[in-house]
């Protein structure tokens, strides 16, 4: 009988310990799905701002940023960052080279209009 009291008690011991990790475990679920939530927002809104949605596929943005795609709205944004970074850089050129330096006025105007076209 002794013997019985015992197993019930390393048992009950060992739901008590069981009930501690869950709770332990579910406190740092909650703690790592706010951060995700907070990244997903951080994505879709540096895509907005990059203006991604001129390149995704209707797809992806109708369902939005979620863990299963995270990494392909990550690549539309370098995609997106790298390009406005050339047109950037192009525009910067042509505006810093004189006219007299064989730059006609016309390709300015072009960089102005791929900046435009970037809704930048």
């Amino acid at each position: 009988e002794n013997h019985h009291k015992q197993m019930i008690k390393d048992f009950e011991q060992r739901i008590a310990d069981c009930r501690t990790n869950i709770e332990k475990y579910d406190a740092q679920h909650h703690t790592v799905m706010r951060g995700l939530n907070q990244i997903k927002v951080g994505i879709a809104n540096t895509g907005h701002k990059v203006g991604i949605n001129a390149i995704a596929p209707k797809e992806l943005v109708a369902e939005g940023v979620t863990e299963a795609n995270m990494a392909q709205y990550l690549a539309l944004i370098e995609q997106r960052a790298t390009e406005v970074a050339v047109l950037y850089m192009n525009n910067s050129v042509n505006q810093a080279v004189p006219e007299s330096a064989g730059e006609p006025k016309a390709q300015g105007n072009q960089s102005q209009q791929n900046l435009a076209a970037l809704h930048i």
